[in-house]
C-alpha cells in the first residue's frame, strides 16, 4: 500500500466542523487485526454518514487509468467461418482532480449540489484501429475550471489550450474537411474560454418531478440493512472472507480487498458447484477454462481507510485485469437445403486502474469566481451572449 500521508491532501483549515475532517494516517501504522464484523460495522457507519454528507472535498490522483478493448466479430455459415473482423480501441489517462462539493438535501437533485472542480496535470491518449483504419489523438492540459450551480454548469478552459488541440483532431473524424475545422473554430472564437451549459435540458421526464435528495436518501438501503446483506453473502458463500483484511491503527480502519485470479476461480467453482448439487463438483482448473481469455487478474488490491469518526478518508486502487463477454446470434434460410448463418461478438477489455483518493467531509465554503456572468451560454443562438 502507497503510504497515504504523502499524498497531497485537501486542505482542511477552513473547517467548522473538526469531528468530520479527514487526517489520512501512515498506512504503514495499521498493525493491528480486527475481525471482518467490525470492519463491516465501519463501513455501514462510513456508508451512513456519507448518504448524510452536507459537504465533501475529493482530491483524486488518476495515476495510471488505462483502457484496452478489442471486438472480434466472427460470422460463420452452417459452421464455416465465412468473415471475421476486428476493431480495438485504447484509451489512457493520468489527470489530478480536486472536487469540493455542497449538497442541500432540501432541494431537488437538480438544484441541491454546488461545486468548485479542478482538473490539472491531465494527459488524455486514444487509438483506434479496424481493418487498415487507424485513428490516434492526444489531449494534454495543465488546468482547466468548472463550477457547478444547480443546472448551470460553468467551464474555463482559459491558457489551456484545449480549443487547439480539438481543432487539430477534427479532421480526423470529417475526412479532412477543412471547412468543419473552419466553423468549430469559429464557434470557439464567438464562444471564448469561458462557457455556462444549462444542464436543466438533460431532464426530459416533464410528466414527473425530481425527487428531493432527502427523499432519495431514505429510499436507500440503511447501515443495519447493508450489515445484513453482507452477513447473508458471506453466509451463503463463506469464501468472501478470503477477500477481505482489516486492519486498525487503534482509531482508524484499514479495509483491504485483495483478490487473485486463483482465489476468485475457487470462489467461482463454489458458486457453479452449489447451484445444482447433483452435478459433480467444479474445479479451479474447470472455471479457468469455462472462462479463457475473457477474464483474467493480473493484481486486484482496494485499500479503504475509516477515520475514527466513521468518515471514509482515504481510498487506493491498484487493478490490472480483463473481462469479456461473447454474444451469439443466428438465423435460418432456405426451403430444400435449410442454411445456418450465425454471428459471434466477442468482446475484451483489459483494465490498469491505478489511483488514489483523499476525502474530506468538514464543512466548507466554496469560492466562486466574481465573472460567472459573463461566461457565453451554449450552445450558440443568435441571442447567445454573456448572462451580465
Amino acid at each position: 500500500m502507497t503510504n497515504p500521508s504523502s499524498s497531497s491532501g485537501l486542505d482542511s483549515s477552513a473547517s467548522n466542523n473538526d469531528e468530520v475532517t479527514s487526517s489520512v494516517p501512515d498506512g504503514n501504522d495499521f498493525n493491528q487485526d480486527i475481525s471482518l464484523e467490525d470492519g463491516i460495522k465501519a463501513t455501514a457507519l462510513a456508508y451512513e454518514n456519507t448518504l448524510n454528507a452536507e459537504s465533501l472535498k475529493i482530491n483524486a490522483d488518476l495515476t495510471d487509468v488505462k483502457l484496452d478493448k478489442t471486438i472480434l466479430s466472427q460470422t460463420f455459415v452452417d459452421d464455416k467461418l465465412e468473415n471475421s473482423s476486428t476493431l480495438n480501441s485504447k484509451i489512457s489517462l493520468t489527470s489530478d482532480i480536486d472536487l469540493s462539493i455542497n449538497i442541500d438535501a432540501t432541494k431537488t437533485v437538480d438544484q441541491a449540489f454546488n461545486a468548485v472542480i479542478n482538473i490539472s496535470n491531465t494527459d488524455f491518449n486514444f487509438a483506434a484501429k479496424a481493418a487498415d483504419n487507424n485513428v490516434a489523438f492526444n489531449i494534454k492540459f495543465d488546468s482547466i475550471d468548472a463550477y457547478l450551480q444547480g443546472t448551470d454548469l460553468y467551464l474555463d478552459v482559459t491558457g489551456s489550450g484545449v480549443y487547439d488541440q480539438v481543432l487539430k483532431i477534427i479532421p480526423l473524424f470529417s475526412n479532412g474537411d477543412e471547412n468543419q475545422v473552419e466553423q468549430i473554430a469559429s464557434m470557439f472564437e464567438q464562444i471564448g474560454e469561458k462557457i455556462v451549459f444549462d444542464l436543466s435540458s438533460l431532464n426530459n421526464s416533464a410528466s414527473s418531478s425530481l425527487p428531493v435528495v432527502s427523499d432519495a436518501i431514505a429510499s436507500m438501503p440503511t447501515s443495519e440493512e447493508l450489515i445484513q446483506s453482507f452477513n447473508e453473502a458471506l453466509t451463503a458463500s463463506p469464501l468472501l472472507k478470503e477477500f477481505f483484511t482489516c486492519k486498525s491503527n487503534g482509531e482508524d480502519t484499514l479495509i483491504n480487498i485483495n483478490i487473485t485470479e486463483d482465489e476468485y476461480c475457487e470462489w467461482m467453482a463454489f458458486i457453479l458447484s452449489s447451484s445444482d448439487p447433483s452435478v459433480p463438483p467444479f474445479t479451479v482448473e474447470d472455471v479457468k477454462e469455462m472462462m479463457g481469455d475473457l477474464f483474467g487478474i493480473n493484481n486486484l488490491n482496494i485499500d479503504i481507510i475509516i477515520n475514527e469518526s466513521g468518515y471514509v478518508s482515504y481510498l487506493e486502487t491498484d487493478i490490472d485485469m480483463r473481462v469479456g463477454s461473447t454474444f451469439t446470434s443466428s438465423s435460418s434460410s432456405g426451403d430444400e437445403s435449410v442454411v445456418t448463418t450465425s454471428t459471434t461478438d466477442t468482446t475484451t477489455v483489459d483494465i490498469i486502474f491505478n489511483t488514489n483518493f483523499v476525502f474530506d467531509f468538514a464543512a466548507i465554503e466554496l469560492d466562486f469566481p466574481s465573472d460567472l456572468d459573463s461566461f457565453v451560454p451554449f450552445p450558440l443562438d443568435a441571442s447567445s451572449s454573456p448572462r451580465n
